[in-house]
């Protein structure tokens, strides 16, 4: 029995790391350095993940990566963003593609080939995509999908703020 216990307060103990590990997010000066954070941590807890992860520019009406600027960059416009929103998990490229029967072949091989990214998770904060992450792994385990629910539920905080250019 008080080994038991002794494993639920470890199991209590890790939880609550992994919760204060997300405070980085917090002190952030510039939305480049938000970023960083959210693909290191990202890199970190998935292995192989390989994470990128777009942020809606608004006045450029598009999704790019603030980190590597000029690489690509996605319309806001498009269908691919649009069917994003209405997600409230991630779930693989392939099947956003088929699902929706989006007929972008370009932007399909952009992500399959250039990234290649396998899973995509849209961060939506009212009704809104902020941004979205691609993964190059099929599948998450259950403490990496929780782990990810954590990740873009804090950065949900920071990212409407980005948007508006404070």
């Amino acid at each position: 029995m008080e080994e038991l216990l002794t494993n639920s307060i470890q199991n209590d103990l890790i939880h609550l790391e992994k919760q204060y590990s997300l405070d980085v997010l917090d002190d952030w000066v510039t939305t480049a350095g938000l970023i960083e954070s959210a693909l290191s941590m990202t890199a970190s807890a998935v292995p192989g993940a390989n994470p990128h992860i777009f942020v809606h520019v608004s006045e450029a009406h598009e999704f790019r990566e603030i980190d590597r600027e000029g690489l690509s960059s996605i319309p806001d416009d498009s269908l691919f963003t649009a069917c994003l929103t209405m997600q409230s998990a991630g779930s693989l490229i392939d099947d956003v593609f088929s699902d929706y029967n989006l007929n972008d072949s370009m932007l399909h091989d952009l992500l399959r080939e250039t990234y290649n990214a396998q899973f995509v998770i849209p961060i939506v904060h009212r009704f809104s995509l902020l941004a979205f992450i691609l993964i190059s792994v099929p599948e998450l385990s259950g403490e990496q999908h929780s782990f990810m629910n954590d990740l873009t539920a804090r950065l949900k905080i920071p990212l409407p703020i980005t948007a508006r250019g404070n």
